[in-house]
This record gives C-alpha cells, sequence and structure tokens, in this order.
C-alpha cells in the first residue's frame, strides 16, 4: 500500500523511444485511506478549486461530487472502515492517482515506489502531452491500477496462476 506523497518511478518506453525512466514521481490519490486521511485529502482537494470564481461554482460542485463518488467507504470485517478510490473519470476502476510527468506510450508501464522499489501499480491513464507544466491535483493526475487488484483479480479469476512456472512470485515472508 502507498500514502499520499510516497516517491515513485515508472520506466517505459514513450513515445516509441527507447526505455525512460520517468522519477520525481507522487502518490496524489492512494487507493486505500483511512477515513483520516480521507478527510485531509478531501479538503486538500476542496483547496484546489477555492479559487474558482463564483461563474465557475457548477464546475467546481461537480469536480468535489467526482472526488466524493470515487473514494468509496468499505468496511474490512473488523469493525473498520476505509475508503477506496474507485475513480468515476477513469469507468469506475481501482486507481492510485499520481503525479509522474509520464507520456503517450507509457500505458501498462510498472509504476515502483522508490523506498522500496516495489511494483505497486501498473499505468493506465495520464494527463495530455503538454510543451507546458501543468499542477497535479484532481483536476490532473495520472492513473495507476494498484497492483493489489490485479493479484486479487487473478486469484479469482485463475486460482492456480501462482503454480505456473512461467509466473515469477515471491515466496511468501
Amino acid at each position: 500500500p502507498v500514502k499520499r506523497d510516497d516517491p515513485l518511478y515508472v520506466v517505459g518506453f514513450p513515445l516509441g523511444e527507447p526505455r525512460t525512466v520517468h522519477d520525481n514521481a507522487f502518490v496524489y490519490f492512494p487507493f486505500r485511506v483511512t477515513p483520516e486521511e480521507y478527510a485531509e485529502i478531501k479538503m486538500l482537494v476542496s483547496a484546489e478549486f477555492d479559487s474558482i470564481e463564483a461563474e465557475n461554482a457548477s464546475y467546481r460542485e461537480g469536480k468535489l461530487k467526482e472526488f466524493v463518488d470515487s473514494y468509496k467507504l468499505r468496511d474490512d470485517g473488523n469493525g473498520q472502515s476505509h475508503y477506496e478510490y474507485i475513480s468515476q473519470r477513469f469507468g469506475d476502476q481501482p486507481t492510485i492517482g499520481a503525479d509522474s510527468d509520464t507520456y503517450h506510450g507509457n500505458s501498462g508501464s510498472p509504476v515502483y515506489n522508490r523506498r522500496t522499489h516495489a511494483v505497486i501499480g501498473l499505468l493506465f491513464d495520464g494527463q495530455e502531452d503538454l510543451t507546458e507544466p501543468w499542477a497535479a491535483g484532481w483536476r490532473a493526475h495520472e492513473a495507476v491500477l494498484p497492483i493489489t487488484q490485479v493479484v486479487q483479480r487473478l486469484d479469482e479469476a485463475a486460482p492456480d496462476w501462482r503454480e505456473d512456472p512461467r509466473a515469477c512470485v515471491l515466496p511468501a515472508n
């Protein structure tokens, strides 16, 4: 699991170019957060829209609703609750929102935690390739499919996948 502001890097082949490491990436919207973390992130998202003029109030309200509707409250069965980012913007996909300075062609690239070098997900959607820098936030961020969800879906669809000799599975600690 990753937390907000955790450092990341992406390794891919953008724009048909040779392998590129996109470093200096960060988590903006973790897939799973506690109720306290959700409240903090919601305040940051609200602050992102505070500068919007009154005539754009419907845009602001729509984006805030999109945020609230994308973080789903879940009960883990032990009397604890958490929120999961199931993005409305990206087709109800489990999502980690990131700022990763990637380009067209990076889709499917592994996204790594810079501290542990563990794969945390697969990049599946990004911002338009622009010559001008953009500020990451709720309005603009890249989307990463959490690897925990990929493994969960593999376990459901093909329970024996870990036994396949072609699968590289690390032994449990």
